[in-house]
Protein backbone atom coordinates (compact mmCIF):
# COMPACT_ATOMS: atom_id res chain seq x y z
CA UNK A 1 0.00 0.00 0.00
CA UNK A 2 2.76 2.51 1.11
CA UNK A 3 4.24 1.70 -2.40
CA UNK A 4 1.68 3.92 -4.21
CA UNK A 5 2.31 6.59 -1.76
CA UNK A 6 4.52 9.61 -2.78
CA UNK A 7 7.43 10.44 -0.72
CA UNK A 8 7.55 14.45 -0.43
CA UNK A 9 10.66 15.72 -0.95
CA UNK A 10 12.54 17.05 2.18
CA UNK A 11 12.93 20.51 1.15
CA UNK A 12 10.89 22.48 3.60
CA UNK A 13 10.81 21.92 7.72
CA UNK A 14 7.59 21.65 9.33
CA UNK A 15 8.39 23.94 12.07
CA UNK A 16 7.91 27.10 9.49
CA UNK A 17 4.22 25.17 8.82
CA UNK A 18 3.47 24.75 12.85
CA UNK A 19 5.06 28.59 13.26
CA UNK A 20 2.19 28.92 10.85
CA UNK A 21 -0.61 27.39 12.50
CA UNK A 22 -0.13 29.20 15.62
CA UNK A 23 -0.05 32.79 14.41
CA UNK A 24 -3.08 31.44 12.24
CA UNK A 25 -4.73 30.14 15.66
CA UNK A 26 -4.42 33.87 17.08
CA UNK A 27 -5.91 35.35 14.00
CA UNK A 28 -8.89 33.62 13.16
CA UNK A 29 -9.06 30.34 15.77
CA UNK A 30 -10.65 27.04 15.34
CA UNK A 31 -10.67 28.17 11.47
CA UNK A 32 -6.58 28.07 11.34
CA UNK A 33 -6.75 24.51 10.19
CA UNK A 34 -8.28 25.18 7.66
CA UNK A 35 -5.49 26.07 5.78
CA UNK A 36 -4.41 22.63 6.47
CA UNK A 37 -7.12 20.40 5.73
CA UNK A 38 -7.75 20.36 2.19
CA UNK A 39 -4.22 18.32 1.44
CA UNK A 40 -5.36 14.74 0.76
CA UNK A 41 -2.59 13.42 3.30
CA UNK A 42 -3.28 9.69 2.22
CA UNK A 43 -1.71 10.05 -1.16
CA UNK A 44 2.11 10.89 0.84
CA UNK A 45 4.56 9.79 2.84
CA UNK A 46 6.69 12.01 4.81
CA UNK A 47 10.39 12.21 6.29
CA UNK A 48 12.06 13.30 9.27
CA UNK A 49 14.77 15.71 8.42
CA UNK A 50 17.48 14.49 11.44
CA UNK A 51 16.30 11.02 11.62
CA UNK A 52 16.23 7.86 9.31
CA UNK A 53 12.11 7.65 9.46
CA UNK A 54 9.51 7.73 6.71
CA UNK A 55 5.84 8.18 8.28
CA UNK A 56 2.31 8.34 6.49
CA UNK A 57 1.39 11.81 6.57
CA UNK A 58 -0.95 12.99 8.72
CA UNK A 59 -2.15 16.91 9.40
CA UNK A 60 -0.67 16.74 12.89
CA UNK A 61 3.15 16.59 10.98
CA UNK A 62 2.47 19.73 9.41
CA UNK A 63 1.11 22.00 12.73
CA UNK A 64 2.56 19.65 15.71
CA UNK A 65 6.13 18.60 14.63
CA UNK A 66 9.37 20.59 13.72
CA UNK A 67 11.64 18.32 12.06
CA UNK A 68 9.96 16.45 9.26
CA UNK A 69 10.28 17.85 6.15
CA UNK A 70 7.62 18.27 2.89
CA UNK A 71 8.55 19.47 -0.76
CA UNK A 72 8.44 23.37 -1.41
CA UNK A 73 5.63 22.99 -3.74
CA UNK A 74 3.19 21.55 -1.06
CA UNK A 75 4.54 24.21 1.20
CA UNK A 76 3.88 26.97 -1.49
CA UNK A 77 0.07 25.90 -1.79
CA UNK A 78 -0.05 26.01 2.49
CA UNK A 79 1.15 29.45 2.27
CA UNK A 80 -1.26 30.59 -0.65
CA UNK A 81 -4.06 28.81 1.12
CA UNK A 82 -3.30 30.85 4.41
CA UNK A 83 -2.57 34.05 2.34
CA UNK A 84 -6.14 33.74 1.03
CA UNK A 85 -7.49 32.82 4.36
CA UNK A 86 -5.82 35.34 7.08
CA UNK A 87 -7.09 38.82 7.10
CA UNK A 88 -5.79 42.16 7.34
CA UNK A 89 -3.01 43.40 5.41
CA UNK A 90 0.02 41.52 4.61
CA UNK A 91 -0.90 39.04 6.64
CA UNK A 92 2.43 36.89 6.05
CA UNK A 93 4.58 39.84 6.06
CA UNK A 94 3.21 39.80 10.07
CA UNK A 95 3.37 35.74 10.30
CA UNK A 96 7.37 36.37 9.60
CA UNK A 97 7.77 38.79 12.33
CA UNK A 98 6.03 36.65 14.52
CA UNK A 99 7.99 33.75 13.55
CA UNK A 100 11.02 35.21 14.17
CA UNK A 101 9.90 36.91 17.89
CA UNK A 102 8.73 33.32 18.87
CA UNK A 103 12.27 31.68 18.25
CA UNK A 104 13.30 30.43 21.37
CA UNK A 105 17.18 30.98 20.16
CA UNK A 106 16.43 34.28 19.04
CA UNK A 107 14.35 34.99 22.14
CA UNK A 108 17.01 33.89 24.72
CA UNK A 109 19.97 35.44 22.70
CA UNK A 110 18.20 39.15 22.14
CA UNK A 111 19.81 41.06 24.76
CA UNK A 112 23.18 39.69 23.09
CA UNK A 113 21.65 40.55 19.65
CA UNK A 114 20.43 44.10 20.41
CA UNK A 115 24.79 44.55 20.95
CA UNK A 116 25.76 42.73 17.73
CA UNK A 117 26.30 44.24 13.85
CA UNK A 118 23.45 43.45 11.35
CA UNK A 119 25.61 41.75 10.00
CA UNK A 120 26.17 39.17 11.80
CA UNK A 121 22.84 39.23 12.24
CA UNK A 122 21.70 38.36 8.59
CA UNK A 123 24.70 35.67 8.58
CA UNK A 124 23.67 33.99 11.72
CA UNK A 125 19.84 34.73 9.50
CA UNK A 126 21.31 32.56 6.61
CA UNK A 127 22.67 29.62 8.61
CA UNK A 128 19.39 29.55 10.66
CA UNK A 129 17.80 29.45 7.29
CA UNK A 130 19.47 26.35 5.99
CA UNK A 131 17.48 24.59 8.97
CA UNK A 132 14.48 25.57 7.64
CA UNK A 133 15.30 24.22 4.07
CA UNK A 134 17.20 23.29 1.57
CA UNK A 135 16.05 24.97 -1.59
CA UNK A 136 18.54 27.88 -2.16
CA UNK A 137 21.33 29.12 -1.14
CA UNK A 138 21.08 33.32 -0.17
CA UNK A 139 23.95 36.15 -0.99
CA UNK A 140 23.88 39.47 1.08
CA UNK A 141 26.00 42.39 1.12
CA UNK A 142 25.99 46.16 1.98
CA UNK A 143 25.04 49.09 -0.17
CA UNK A 144 25.78 52.65 0.11
CA UNK A 145 24.94 53.71 3.17
CA UNK A 146 22.56 52.12 5.77
CA UNK A 147 21.51 49.39 2.98
CA UNK A 148 22.18 45.70 3.16
CA UNK A 149 20.95 43.79 0.09
CA UNK A 150 19.97 39.86 0.02
CA UNK A 151 19.75 37.78 -2.59
CA UNK A 152 17.70 34.75 -2.52
CA UNK A 153 18.76 32.24 -5.30
CA UNK A 154 16.63 29.08 -5.85
CA UNK A 155 18.75 25.95 -6.46
CA UNK A 156 18.08 24.12 -9.95
CA UNK A 157 15.45 21.68 -10.07
CA UNK A 158 13.14 23.34 -7.28
CA UNK A 159 9.73 23.80 -8.32
CA UNK A 160 8.18 27.22 -7.75
CA UNK A 161 4.93 26.61 -9.41
CA UNK A 162 1.56 25.82 -8.69
CA UNK A 163 -0.89 24.48 -12.20
CA UNK A 164 1.88 25.95 -14.44
CA UNK A 165 2.43 29.31 -12.38
CA UNK A 166 4.75 30.57 -10.39
CA UNK A 167 3.50 30.91 -7.13
CA UNK A 168 5.90 31.76 -4.69
CA UNK A 169 4.87 35.29 -3.69
CA UNK A 170 3.23 34.38 -0.01
CA UNK A 171 6.47 32.68 0.98
CA UNK A 172 8.56 35.70 -0.34
CA UNK A 173 6.31 38.08 2.26
CA UNK A 174 6.71 35.67 4.85
CA UNK A 175 10.69 35.22 4.37
CA UNK A 176 10.44 39.66 4.09
CA UNK A 177 8.65 39.13 7.35
CA UNK A 178 11.21 37.32 8.84
CA UNK A 179 14.14 39.75 7.75
CA UNK A 180 11.96 42.63 9.69
CA UNK A 181 11.80 40.47 12.62
CA UNK A 182 15.50 40.30 12.49
CA UNK A 183 15.35 44.11 12.30
CA UNK A 184 13.17 44.08 15.54
CA UNK A 185 15.42 41.95 17.69
CA UNK A 186 18.67 43.77 16.89
CA UNK A 187 16.78 46.95 17.95
CA UNK A 188 16.19 48.79 14.93
CA UNK A 189 13.37 51.02 15.48
CA UNK A 190 13.19 52.81 12.31
CA UNK A 191 13.87 50.51 9.37
CA UNK A 192 12.03 49.25 6.02
CA UNK A 193 12.43 45.83 4.39
CA UNK A 194 10.97 45.96 0.67
CA UNK A 195 11.45 43.13 -1.88
CA UNK A 196 12.69 44.62 -4.75
CA UNK A 197 12.78 42.10 -7.13
CA UNK A 198 10.84 38.67 -7.48
CA UNK A 199 10.87 35.28 -9.48
CA UNK A 200 7.21 35.86 -9.47
CA UNK A 201 7.68 38.68 -11.87
CA UNK A 202 10.20 36.74 -14.15
CA UNK A 203 13.65 37.62 -12.03
CA UNK A 204 16.21 35.05 -11.90
CA UNK A 205 16.26 35.64 -7.99
CA UNK A 206 14.33 37.27 -5.10
CA UNK A 207 16.42 40.21 -4.11
CA UNK A 208 15.34 42.01 -1.05
CA UNK A 209 16.31 45.79 -0.02
CA UNK A 210 17.20 46.66 4.44
CA UNK A 211 17.87 50.34 4.92
CA UNK A 212 17.92 51.44 8.80
CA UNK A 213 18.90 54.79 11.01
CA UNK A 214 22.13 54.50 11.99
CA UNK A 215 23.38 53.65 15.25
CA UNK A 216 26.12 55.70 17.60
CA UNK A 217 29.88 54.06 16.42
CA UNK A 218 30.05 53.24 20.08
CA UNK A 219 27.42 50.79 20.10
CA UNK A 220 28.90 49.38 17.26
CA UNK A 221 32.36 48.79 18.71
CA UNK A 222 30.72 47.76 21.69
CA UNK A 223 29.02 44.72 19.42
CA UNK A 224 32.27 43.41 17.59
CA UNK A 225 33.92 43.37 21.65
CA UNK A 226 31.25 41.38 22.84
CA UNK A 227 30.80 39.24 19.47
CA UNK A 228 34.21 38.20 19.74
CA UNK A 229 34.86 37.22 23.20
CA UNK A 230 32.30 37.02 25.35
CA UNK A 231 28.93 35.57 23.27
CA UNK A 232 29.28 32.06 24.20
CA UNK A 233 30.04 33.19 28.01
CA UNK A 234 26.77 35.61 27.91
CA UNK A 235 24.59 33.11 26.26
CA UNK A 236 25.14 30.60 29.30
CA UNK A 237 25.04 33.01 31.71
CA UNK A 238 21.46 34.47 30.22
CA UNK A 239 20.36 31.26 30.55
CA UNK A 240 21.22 30.65 33.95
CA UNK A 241 19.56 34.26 34.70
CA UNK A 242 16.39 33.50 32.70
CA UNK A 243 15.72 30.37 34.94
CA UNK A 244 16.69 32.35 38.02
CA UNK A 245 14.27 35.35 36.79
CA UNK A 246 11.06 32.80 36.20
CA UNK A 247 11.60 31.37 39.77
CA UNK A 248 11.69 34.58 41.29
CA UNK A 249 8.37 35.50 39.17
CA UNK A 250 6.89 32.80 40.55
CA UNK A 251 7.80 33.40 43.99
CA UNK A 252 6.61 36.59 43.83
CA UNK A 253 3.51 36.02 42.17
CA UNK A 254 2.73 33.47 45.13
CA UNK A 255 3.83 36.18 48.08
CA UNK A 256 1.24 38.62 45.79
CA UNK A 257 -1.52 35.85 46.09
CA UNK A 258 -1.08 35.61 49.84
CA UNK A 259 -0.45 39.16 50.27
CA UNK A 260 -3.60 40.00 48.10
CA UNK A 261 -6.38 37.27 50.22
CA UNK A 262 -4.90 38.57 53.36
CA UNK A 263 -5.50 42.36 52.09
CA UNK A 264 -9.20 41.44 51.22
CA UNK A 265 -9.51 39.22 54.09
CA UNK A 266 -8.87 42.51 56.62
CA UNK A 267 -10.50 44.38 54.28
CA UNK A 268 -13.66 42.82 54.46
CA UNK A 269 -13.29 42.27 58.18
CA UNK A 270 -12.50 46.04 58.47
CA UNK A 271 -15.68 46.40 56.59
CA UNK A 272 -17.94 44.33 58.44
CA UNK A 273 -16.79 46.23 61.79
CA UNK A 274 -17.74 49.74 60.87
CA UNK A 275 -21.03 48.56 59.35
CA UNK A 276 -21.21 46.52 63.28
CA UNK A 277 -20.68 50.39 64.48
CA UNK A 278 -22.42 51.87 62.03
CA UNK A 279 -25.56 49.67 63.07
CA UNK A 280 -24.79 50.44 67.08
CA UNK A 281 -24.22 54.15 66.20
CA UNK A 282 -28.07 53.98 64.83
CA UNK A 283 -29.19 51.63 67.86
CA UNK A 284 -27.95 54.04 70.27
CA UNK A 285 -29.27 57.16 68.46
CA UNK A 286 -33.34 55.72 68.12
CA UNK A 287 -32.74 54.65 71.67
CA UNK A 288 -31.61 57.89 72.79
CA UNK A 289 -34.41 59.66 70.31
CA UNK A 290 -37.23 57.36 72.43
CA UNK A 291 -35.65 58.83 76.23
CA UNK A 292 -36.05 62.36 74.81
CA UNK A 293 -39.47 61.68 73.44
CA UNK A 294 -40.73 59.80 77.29
CA UNK A 295 -39.06 63.00 79.33
CA UNK A 296 -41.37 65.01 77.47
CA UNK A 297 -44.50 63.14 77.84
CA UNK A 298 -44.15 63.35 81.39
CA UNK A 299 -44.34 66.47 81.18
CA UNK A 300 -47.18 67.32 79.21
CA UNK A 301 -49.27 64.71 80.97
CA UNK A 302 -48.11 65.34 84.48
CA UNK A 303 -47.30 61.37 84.77
CA UNK A 304 -44.76 61.29 87.86
CA UNK A 305 -41.03 61.09 86.26
CA UNK A 306 -39.46 58.64 88.15
CA UNK A 307 -36.30 60.25 88.11
CA UNK A 308 -37.31 63.04 89.99
CA UNK A 309 -38.64 63.01 94.07
CA UNK A 310 -42.23 62.96 94.88
CA UNK A 311 -43.62 66.55 95.94
CA UNK A 312 -44.23 66.57 99.90
CA UNK A 313 -47.98 66.41 100.66
CA UNK A 314 -50.06 69.34 103.29
CA UNK A 315 -49.39 68.07 106.45
CA UNK A 316 -46.64 65.23 106.10
CA UNK A 317 -44.15 65.57 108.34
CA UNK A 318 -40.47 65.85 107.77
Amino acid sequence: MNNNKIILESEIRTILLKGLYQFAQEEIGKDAIKIFNWIDTSKYRIKNKFKNKIEDLTIEHLIEEDNFAISNTLSNQIFAKAEELLPGEDPLYRQGIHFIRNNKLVRLMSSIVKRMPLEFLLKRGNKENKNYNNILTIHSYRGDGNQIFIENHFLDGISLTIDGHVQNKPVCNQYRGCLAGYMEIAGFQEYTVKEIQCVTEGAEFCKYELSWVKKPPIKQRIQRNLLSFFAKDLLSDMQNKASEHEHLVFDLEEQIKVKTTEYLKAKNDAEQARNKTELLNQQLETAVKKLERLARFDVLTGIPNLDEPEPKRVGQCG
